[in-house]
């Protein structure tokens, strides 16, 4: 029995003087990890200020912003008479000559005076086909209206082409 004691003793021994080890060996990093140290003197470093640079406005050529708006115009004419053909709604229509006639006024910045007196009477025989699809009930009325859209953007596309207005837009 006594054997048994000393072996048990041993190993009770050797245990924890393996645990004492384990625990001092270890807690010296996590001692250091929480100590807290004097903030060292960060040095301000010095950045250079750099000096802005000024850009030239961008050059947009009258012509360029004219073709443009007038490309804008063909799409929406060409859904306008879409709408017309598949007799869509009339907010829709209205909002696609609302469309129409806002390139119209954008294209219009770009033109000399005279050129502008006649754009803008083409905007208002829109403004007045606006206010037919407003009052539009019956079918045959459709018909008749769509055949005046049609000679109204083959017209407007005859006189407004930006290859027909080279000489008349602003410098």
């Amino acid at each position: 029995m006594k054997n048994n004691r000393v072996i048990t003793n041993r190993y009770v021994v050797w245990g924890l003087l393996i645990l004492m080890a384990v625990i001092f060996s270890s807690c010296t990093p996590l001692r250091k990890k929480f100590i807290r140290e004097k903030k060292k003197e960060s040095e301000e470093k010095d950045l250079p200020i750099l000096d802005p640079i000024t850009y030239d406005p961008p050059s947009v050529s009258a012509k360029k912003q004219y073709s443009y708006h007038y490309s804008l115009w063909k799409v929406w004419s060409r859904e306008f008479e879409q709408t017309l053909i598949k007799n869509e709604s009339g907010k829709r229509q209205q909002y696609l000559i609302e469309q129409l006639i806002m390139h119209m006024e954008e294209m219009k910045a770009w033109l000399v005076e005279d050129q502008k007196v006649q754009l803008l009477a083409m905007a208002d025989q829109l403004k007045t086909m606006r206010q037919e699809i407003k009052d539009m009930i019956h079918v045959h009325n459709r018909v008749s209206f769509k055949k005046k859209v049609e000679r109204f953007n083959r017209d407007f596309s005859r006189k407004f082409k930006p290859g027909l207005m080279e000489e008349y837009f602003i410098n």
